[in-house]
C-alpha cells in the first residue's frame, strides 16, 4: 500500500516536471519568434 501511494507521488512530480518542461519550451519558443522576422 506504500508502494502504491509512492508510486503516486512520483508519478504527480513527473507530471509536473513534463508540465514545467512544456511551458519553458513553449515560452522559448514564443521568445525566437519575437526575435524573428
Amino acid at each position: 500500500m506504500r508502494s502504491v501511494r509512492f508510486c503516486c507521488m512520483l508519478l504527480q512530480i513527473y507530471l509536473m516536471f513534463l508540465v514545467f518542461l512544456i511551458l519553458i519550451s513553449l515560452l522559448a519558443f514564443a521568445q525566437m519568434r519575437k526575435i524573428l522576422p
